[in-house]
């Protein structure tokens, strides 16, 4: 059985695009993390009395786990413009 080069040649281009793919892979993957809002880890006193925040109280959800008591900042998204 004879190997040619073009065969050879292939292999390496082939093994080298998964080398490059799978680098910058890794490179999307250091995005620097968000810093956490000023509504997290807030108690419900202090949560209500921040007019950005929302408390959700503890829950059961449908698959039975639980989702724990906690302050989140409002979204911003939906927001009507006023004119």
């Amino acid at each position: 059985m004879r190997i040619h080069f073009r065969q050879i040649a292939l292999a390496a281009a082939v093994l080298l695009s998964f080398s490059v793919a799978a680098d910058a892979a890794d490179e999307k993957k250091k995005v620097e993390k968000k810093p956490p809002s000023e509504c997290a880890g807030l108690d419900n006193s202090a949560c209500t009395a921040m007019a950005q925040c929302s408390w959700y109280k503890e829950i059961t959800m449908k698959n039975g786990k639980k989702r724990k008591a906690h302050c989140q900042k409002k979204s911003t998204r939906f927001k009507k413009k006023t004119a």
